[in-house]
């Protein structure tokens, strides 16, 4: 019985043995396929609608953060990269625009028209020469392309060659005698031969056949400030910023007339609008702080000032306006501010190398002079008038005064 009972015992646990492997997990299941609209990925195409919205209303800072996110997400849409390139073009960043309008020839766009942006885009960012052999690439595909020809003149009058410049706009005028670019081409060269009668006489042609030619515009304000006649420049700058809010070249001329007039407040408000789109342009921040020294906000201006010798160190209006802002307004905001004036004053003088006769010796002569006579009066106080003398001392008789009466 017991031998049955040890059998039995023995073939029960060899029976039960090791337990089955667990069963292996279900397979993960599949990520969800993204939604696409007419082959574009949802998310890129809701935020290229919202770049394009942005477009609408110039903002394009917002658009071209927009289309950037785009062609993060999907790399081979042409058309947020052509958006791309145009923000950046608005935005002033040739540079910019001529690295994405590279992007859409290397994604095989091959429209003229892209290849005409990019090398504007390098002639505007000054790369003339490359620019030249993009225009000519093209013009060798199409003989008869008139905007190659255009940005030809353009880009050898940049570089200084006038007689091809002039060659290149006679051939476009020669076909189309009413062709806008080449008439203005026509007129920035006779602007830079100083013909300012031809050169109005051009511009004035070009706002006539296209009215809502910006440029146009702002070339003529241009010839009527080298003339002197501030008005008549004024008149057609403020006409180009109204046709074109983001042609800085004009917000900037502008600024500058109001300067000339002393007009302060209307001068800071376009080089202000210049700085909202870009933070860092050297022309429009020395003329808003030369607003702000005029308006009387002198620790603005002191920092906007400062701001541009982070950017270009070597300009010497700077350095005297900033020893002059030190040296009469700052003392109740700066403690040292004479000590700063004294060091814009030398800074002028070692980079500038001035001639002994100029003022800016006897300005920093005076100053120090200044300096050591508080320093002089901070070591031997005067008594405060009507305290007491101290004890021991006789108090300095009153001069002629007389007693008063009763």
């Amino acid at each position: 019985m017991k031998k049955l009972m040890l059998l039995l015992v023995i073939t029960f646990v060899v029976a039960c043995g090791a337990p089955p492997p667990p069963a292996p997990p279900p397979p993960p299941p599949e990520p969800p396929k993204p939604k696409m609209i007419n082959g574009i990925l949802e998310t890129a195409y809701n935020r290229f609608k919202e770049g394009a919205e942005h477009l609408k209303t110039h903002n394009y800072i917002e658009a071209n953060q927009a289309f950037k996110d785009v062609v993060a997400l999907q790399t081979d849409y042409t058309v947020a990269w052509l958006n791309l390139a145009f923000s950046y073009e608005a935005l002033g960043r040739y540079a910019d625009a001529a690295a994405t309008y590279r992007k859409l020839i290397e994604l095989k766009v091959n429209d003229p028209k892209v290849k005409l942006a990019y090398g504007r885009s390098l002639l505007l960012s000054g790369d003339a020469k490359v620019a030249i052999n993009e225009f000519e690439a093209v013009l060798r595909a199409d003989p008869e392309s008139l905007e190659a020809r255009n940005n030809l003149a353009a880009a050898y009058l940049k570089m200084g060659d006038d007689a091809t410049c002039l060659r290149y706009v006679k051939e476009v005028l020669a076909k189309q005698p009413k062709n806008v670019p080449a008439i203005v081409n026509l007129g920035l060269l006779y602007l830079k031969e100083k013909k300012f009668e031809l050169a109005i006489l051009m511009f004035n042609k070009a706002v006539k056949f296209d009215e809502k030619f910006a440029k146009g515009f702002s070339n003529l304000g241009l010839t009527h400030y080298q003339l002197d006649q501030k008005p008549q420049a004024v008149v057609n700058f403020e006409k180009a910023v109204e046709l074109d809010p983001t042609l800085d070249e004009a917000r900037l001329n502008l600024g500058s007339v109001y300067l000339d007039y002393l007009d302060y407040a209307r001068a800071l408000e376009q080089f202000q609008k210049v700085l909202a789109r870009f933070p860092e342009r050297y022309e429009a921040m020395v003329g808003a702080a030369d607003c702000l020294y005029g308006v009387g906000q002198y620790k603005d201006a002191v920092e906007m000032y400062l701001k541009t010798l982070k950017i270009r160190e070597k300009n010497p209006e700077v350095y005297l306006r900033l020893a002059k802002l030190y040296e009469e307004k700052m003392d109740a905001e700066d403690k040292e501010a004479k000590q700063k004036a004294v060091s814009f004053y030398e800074s002028y003088i070692r980079l500038f190398a001035p001639p002994k006769e100029h003022k800016v010796h006897e300005q920093l002569a005076n100053l120090k002079a200044v300096i050591q006579m508080e320093e002089a009066e901070k070591k031997n106080p005067k008594p405060a008038e009507g305290t007491a003398p101290a004890e021991g001392t006789t108090p300095a008789p009153a001069g002629d005064a007389k007693p008063a009466e009763g």
